[in-house]
């Protein structure tokens, strides 16, 4: 439960006995903007619902610029501020977890950025400095690094 609390962690494709759907009141049709897929997934495990995955790919999924999936990014906070004010109680039970799971995908993804700068020396390491969530310090590694690279003696 975690996992989707802290992330939108939803498959692009779900199967679900009909019943298990219909128990969990479907998809909420007034969600036009986007998530409506992760909040009825929210609900059907918080109703006693299991997921596994299936690892083996089974559709082809295409995204274009303008679909809704990749517009709805633009809207994130707002979605997931409206998914958070629908399970309240939810919330408020596993809040510590789904914020320590947050905190530990942010950290992946700042190493991930420090890493990428890096690897392709770019003037990028700007973009990433933040004071308070670990940014300076990704700043100061990525410094640290272009300094040993250019002291190190070439081996051409």
């Amino acid at each position: 439960m975690t996992a989707f609390l802290a992330s939108n962690n939803c498959s692009s494709s779900l199967m679900f006995r009909r019943r298990r759907f219909d128990e969990c009141g479907g998809y909420d049709e007034t969600m036009k903007s986007g998530f409506e897929d992760w909040e009825f997934t929210i609900r059907l495990l918080e109703a006693g619902g299991r997921l596994a995955m299936v690892e083996e790919p089974l559709i082809r999924y295409r995204v274009v610029p303008d679909s809704s999936n990749v517009v709805s990014m633009n809207q994130r906070t707002e979605l997931y501020t409206a998914i958070m004010d629908r399970h309240p109680e939810l919330f408020a039970r596993h809040h510590r977890q789904a914020l320590l799971a947050h905190e530990a995908r942010s950290d992946r993804w700042r190493n991930l950025c420090s890493d990428v700068v890096m690897r392709h020396d770019s003037e990028a390491v700007e973009q990433i400095v933040s004071f308070g969530d670990g940014g300076t310090a990704a700043a100061v590694r990525v410094q640290t690094h272009r300094a040993h690279t250019s002291a190190a003696p070439s081996t051409s």
